[in-house]
């Protein structure tokens, strides 16, 4: 993702850093990754685009989002975000 993010490096480096520490303390309450599964697909055209997944966990699942935002020719990462909000997966 380091090719496509919009952020400066360092600041992609503590977040990917973040992250991983984060989901080492979630292992015990949710359980081991065991997939992942696409949920949906949102745009508006030419402008923003979002993909919603799930990682499916012994336990409980975890909801991922991707968003890209497109400024000229080309897309590019503009955020990932992921909880345990599986509820809000119906509403987009």
């Amino acid at each position: 993702m380091k090719g496509e993010w919009g952020a400066t490096l360092p600041e992609l480096d503590t977040t990917v850093l973040q992250t991983i520490t984060q989901r080492s303390v979630l292992l015990p309450r949710y359980g081991k990754p065991i997939g992942i599964a696409f949920v949906r697909e949102e745009e508006i055209p030419d402008l923003i685009l979002r993909f919603t997944y799930v990682e499916k966990r012994s336990n409980h699942g975890l909801r991922w989002r991707f968003t890209f935002y497109r400024p000229n020719d080309l897309w590019i990462l503009d955020g990932v975000q992921w909880d345990d909000k599986l509820a809000e997966v119906f509403t987009p």
